[in-house]
């Protein structure tokens, strides 16, 4: 929060963390009303968590503690990837086929793709619904 002066700094650190608070209840709330099918829960918690991390702005000026949970954050997006509907519509296809082709290719990892390839249901399942940070 480097970039707000003195007067805004307490009202966006308090905007920053309901946000973060809500961001989970939120996704759960439009998983109950839309499902695990609909968009909406993802777009509604990722731009939740895309606003979170512009809000803060610049790390300039922020404590050691705060610059590492704000990487941390910022890494968390990539869980985006593997949390339906995005995972079953882009990432899963495109994973499989890259663990395929270089198991036939590569002779010594083959072995390693095929396990990974046969695991990576379980951990969607498991791990895509699981946040990071509740």
């Amino acid at each position: 929060m480097g970039d707000c002066d003195g007067g805004n700094t307490l009202l966006i650190v308090v905007i920053l963390k309901i946000i973060h608070i809500l961001r989970p209840l939120s996704h759960l709330v439009c998983l109950g009303i839309w499902g695990t099918v609909s968009w909406k829960p993802w777009v509604a918690s990722l731009a939740m968590d895309i606003t979170s991390l512009h809000l803060h702005g610049s790390p300039l000026g922020l404590r050691l503690g705060e610059k590492r949970e704000l990487s941390r954050r910022t890494y968390a997006l990539l869980f985006y990837l593997i949390r339906s509907p995005f995972y079953d519509r882009f990432t899963k296809r495109r994973l499989l086929n890259s663990l395929i082709y270089y198991g036939d290719r590569i002779p010594i990892v083959g072995g390693l793709c095929k396990m990974i390839a046969d695991a990576i249901p379980e951990w969607q399942d498991t791990y895509s619904y699981v946040w990071n940070d509740v």
